[in-house]
């Protein structure tokens, strides 16, 4: 298992790799209910217990952000990034999702082209892409608070640190 997410109603998504693939599946422990749902990975639940976002491979094979109601139905692929993508997560009413995105170098010779992550967040029906950070550090792993704070870990100041970002929504 290379990622679990409980839900508000105690349903837990997680990924689990068999025969290398990675295999997004719901398990409720009560009704002892299961299901495998899609190929990806990086899974997490919407405050309502409705839905689950997560990481997988695009049909150009690079990772996208993708939702998928917890009943296998609404496969939606919210994102198409030229580079990798990770760590979705819902804003807590659910209309937004935030995630690393990994930047692409500029390659024109100077110290800080280098491939960096930042934030952004979309919302989820894909009309609007904000950028959170733009910082040469990696800036991943958001976790989006009840109270709209989104908080991530940082290497801005040399050693990884918690950081944190109120988006204006």
């Amino acid at each position: 298992i290379n990622s679990l997410a409980v839900s508000s109603k105690g349903e837990i998504a997680y990924a689990q790799i068999n025969n290398n693939i990675s295999m997004i599946q719901i398990i409720n422990t009560e009704s002892n209910y299961h299901l495998e749902l899609v190929s990806g990975d990086e899974v997490n639940w919407s405050a309502d217990g409705s839905k689950i976002v997560f990481t997988a491979k695009d049909r150009s094979d690079i990772r996208s952000i993708f939702t998928i109601n917890k009943d296998g139905s609404n496969l939606t692929q919210l994102t198409s990034f030229t580079e990798d993508v990770s760590s979705p997560c819902f804003s807590p009413e659910g209309n937004w999702i935030c995630f690393a995105g990994l930047s692409k170098p500029t390659n024109s010779g100077k110290k800080e082209d280098i491939s960096n992550w930042d934030l952004f967040i979309i919302n989820k029906d894909e009309s609007k892409l904000i950028q959170l950070t733009k910082d040469l550090s990696a800036d991943k792993s958001p976790y989006w608070a009840k109270d709209g704070t989104i908080y991530f870990s940082s290497n801005r100041f040399g050693n990884y640190e918690i950081m944190k970002v109120s988006p204006n929504l």
